[in-house]
């Protein structure tokens, strides 16, 4: 979708400045997409089909042979690729690059497939409310730990706030530095520690009016918190203990914590230590699945196959519309990652640093005050996580979604 959104926008570019708006292929998905342009005031110059010397002109417009993409104008042009064949769209972009022309800034994709999956993201946004969706993923959060330990009850109580993650920020001190980190902790600087009493205090509360399938405590890393034990001992005596699903510590195996930390976090009940799998970075990996195993607490290694989604950078506002910004949000995968950090819940991991760091413009709308005085803080957090439309932060990020680039983890 987002491609879709950055192709409109190209092409909108190019006609504005005087550039010629090619279609490839007149057939159906080529006369939808000529239609679509001229709903939005755009101007198509021709297309460009083999059959041009039988067709001549579709609807008034005139068919050229597919070569004027290869001809070099004063002015730009972009190219809208419309085939609802897979092979020859691979063809025909296999020919635009190597002639030099470049996707996204010379030509885009309006093929069968790009258009299925708007639509599967349409159907998304529209058919699934948020709380729907919040309780399919908690359902898979309690089956993941069910395979981690099979005695785990997976029984998903009917709540008002459901959470299907809360991710608890002990720290912004972390052993990497990983530019494309989905968290933004190299914006954090200087970085800190949050006061253990403090997260433990603001936790409770949040309990008290939700309940959370998956909890994950990190950083930064966590392994490096020095009230990691401490807090621990806390967690174990909160009053809304059972409010939880299960526990888990994030760590980039780099750092092997002390012994009291795995004195105090063997109690915990539901509970197992998540290990990011950096390859070579994480070179404490086997020194901590060993520690775990020493004391009974169960790991999970995360494949090191396994991509990050590139979020995009954070130093310029995107020029999103109302409606673009809305389905963004509706399907972002980090929607459904909470944070919890310095008092407040955000409804997504990358916002809080950029916001409590100030990288962005900070906004009050992107958070939910959990340090509150007042008696409304359930009603507002139930706002907050199923009738916000977006976040001001959103407006930094590409999303995190099915159309977003895969890069190799730990970079």
């Amino acid at each position: 979708m987002k491609k879709l959104f950055q192709m409109f926008r190209r092409i909108d570019a190019v006609s504005n400045n005087g550039g010629e708006i090619y279609i490839r292929c007149g057939g159906m998905f080529g006369k939808q997409a000529c239609s679509s342009l001229q709903d939005m005031g755009v101007k198509v110059n021709a297309f460009l089909d083999n059959k041009y010397a039988e067709i001549q002109e579709i609807n008034g417009i005139p068919v050229l042979s597919p070569d004027v993409a290869f001809e070099k104008k004063e002015n730009d042009k972009f190219i809208v690729i419309a085939v609802d064949d897979d092979k020859i769209y691979n063809d025909i972009v296999d020919e635009y690059l190597r002639n030099g022309l470049k996707k996204g800034l010379d030509f885009g994709d309006y093929s069968a497939k790009a258009c299925e999956r708007m639509q599967d993201f349409m159907d998304i946004y529209h058919d699934k409310d948020i709380k729907t969706k919040f309780e399919e993923i908690a359902v898979k959060r309690l089956q993941e730990m069910k395979e981690i330990d099979s005695s785990f009850a997976t029984e998903l109580p009917n709540v008002y706030n459901l959470i299907p993650n809360l991710d608890v920020v002990l720290t912004t001190y972390c052993s990497l530095s990983c530019e494309c980190c989905s968290h933004c902790i190299p914006y954090a600087n200087p970085p800190k520690h949050y006061e253990s009493k403090n997260i433990i205090k603001s936790l409770d509360k949040l309990l008290e009016v939700s309940y959370v399938a998956c909890i994950g405590i990190m950083g930064g890393e966590p392994f490096v918190y020095p009230k990691l034990a401490e807090f621990f001992r806390e967690y174990k005596k909160m009053k809304n203990l059972n409010n939880i699903g299960f526990t888990r510590v994030i760590t980039n195996g780099t750092v092997v914590p002390s012994d009291d930390f795995f004195i105090e976090y063997k109690d915990v009940s539901n509970a197992y230590v998540y290990i990011s799998n950096y390859g070579k970075k994480s070179n404490k990996l086997s020194e901590i699945v060993e520690k775990c195993a020493e004391y009974g607490i169960k790991t999970y290694i995360c494949p090191e196959t396994e991509d990050w989604l590139h979020l995009g950078a954070v130093n310029y506002k995107r020029n999103y519309t109302a409606e673009e910004i809305k389905h963004l949000y509706a399907v972002c995968e980090s929607h459904s990652c909470v944070q919890l950090i310095n008092g407040r819940v955000y409804a997504c991991g990358r916002v809080p640093i950029l916001n409590e760091y100030n990288i962005i413009p900070f906004s009050k709308e992107d958070y939910c005050d959990v340090d509150r005085n007042d008696e409304n803080l359930k009603q507002e957090l139930h706002k907050y996580l199923f009738e916000k439309d977006y976040l001001n932060g959103c407006y930094y990020c590409d999303g995190q979604h099915m159309f977003s680039r895969r890069i190799k983890r730990g970079l």
